[in-house]
């Protein structure tokens, strides 16, 4: 069965059905329309739609000419990996969440994002014009405040799996991040400059869709992004502990050696610099604080790299130099959350691997559980291994 969509590049509500159809692992053929010469609005177009409007979904002689209809009839013609559950109580929460994101956080978004994005204002701080703006923006923060709720204790906004209420979020909350990108002044005045700071929920809920196969074949076409291959992501996990902010924030500046390694130095202020070495072989990395917030954010940027490690090439030895290790971290009922970036590890670098399956054991295993416990799983001379 042939899927053709006929859509406008970044037009949210045709992305919500090729987000479906990469849920249910469906291939597609795209038909872009050029909004700027209204292709849309006229011939054949208009034989599809006569309202005008995208998305149109045809399959045979079946056409659906709305983005919620389509993701609906998606799930009859291929019920395999159901996008509105499996029983009646599933099938009542993915509709709720699905229709409240399509009405409210699609018209939220299309009030900050129209102008920001579309029109590409720049309004002087405290013009009528800003002002509006930031009152559109607290609509839209309200919204994401409701998604992040959504994610207090699960990983999708209607349960474990992704569903029709992912699909329909998705692009909205892709569209902020480009927004971010691309107008970060702008976004930043409206409170949206750094958004995981305020949502980490939410963050780590668009890098997990993101990741998703063939979520990167969702993403507008304009864009030419070359950030959406895979190989240019840099490595981020998140983690949740029984621990305060503040214990966490001790643990990533003062209590190295309790979980990942002992350092020549404690990490105070901004401007001290740490050596992190990894006995008994040579390998060491020094690290330099660029910002510290008690509590709440510990950045730290290579200045010293020699990445030692056997049947690897040379050119692996520096591969960390200018990168910057970002620990983010939140309140969080239990305890705290922390999320993690290793801004410039991409699975690119020759030791990506290595250091993934490193960071995967200090990070994600051994801080959580001194977090937890009090106890961690620190280098010791006599493990293997490295990072």
């Amino acid at each position: 069965m042939t899927l053709t969509i006929h859509t406008i590049s970044g037009a949210p509500r045709a992305w919500r059905v090729l987000a479906g159809m990469a849920l249910k692992g469906l291939s597609w053929n795209q038909n872009v329309l050029s909004a700027s010469d209204g292709e849309h609005k006229s011939e054949p177009f208009l034989s599809l739609n006569p309202r005008g409007t995208v998305p149109v979904l045809e399959s045979g002689g079946c056409v659906i000419r709305d983005s919620i209809a389509a993701l609906a009839w998606l799930d009859r013609a291929f019920p395999e990996r159901p996008l509105f559950g499996a029983t009646p109580e599933e099938a009542a929460e993915i509709w709720q969440i699905t229709m409240e994101a399509s009405s409210y956080l699609r018209d939220a978004c299309h009030a900050v994002l129209a102008p920001v994005l579309v029109q590409r204002i720049s309004p002087a701080p405290g013009s009528p014009e800003e002002a509006a703006l930031k009152t559109a923006a607290e609509a839209l923060h309200r919204e994401c405040r409701w998604l992040e709720r959504l994610l207090d204790s699960r990983p999708y906004l209607a349960g474990a799996a992704p569903s029709a209420a992912d699909a329909v979020a998705f692009p909205e909350i892709r569209l902020i991040q480009r927004a971010v990108e691309t107008r970060h002044e702008v976004m930043e005045r409206l409170g949206f400059g750094f958004p995981p700071d305020h949502y980490p929920r939410l963050a780590d809920w668009k890098e997990r869709m993101s990741a998703l196969p063939g979520m990167a074949e969702t993403l507008p076409p304009h864009w030419n992004e070359q950030s959406s291959s895979p190989a240019a992501r840099n490595y981020k996990r998140s983690i949740s502990a029984a621990a305060t902010p503040d214990q966490a924030f001790h643990a990533l500046t003062q209590g190295f050696g309790d979980w990942w390694t002992v350092p020549d130095n404690p990490i105070l202020q901004p401007g001290d610099r740490a050596r992190f070495t990894f006995p008994p072989g040579r390998s060491f990395w020094t690290f330099e604080a660029k910002r510290l917030v008690p509590g709440e954010l510990v950045e730290l940027e290579c200045v010293e790299a020699l990445h030692l490690h056997e049947g690897q090439p040379g050119e692996i030895r520096t591969e960390w130099l200018g990168t910057r290790a970002i620990w983010r971290i939140f309140p969080d009922p239990q305890g705290c959350r922390i999320r993690f970036e290793h801004e410039g590890l991409r699975p690119s670098l020759l030791c990506y691997d290595i250091c993934e399956a490193g960071w995967d054991h200090f990070f994600v295993s051994s801080l959580k559980a001194f977090l937890d416990t009090g106890q961690g799983t620190p280098h010791r001379a006599a493990e293997k291994t490295q990072l």
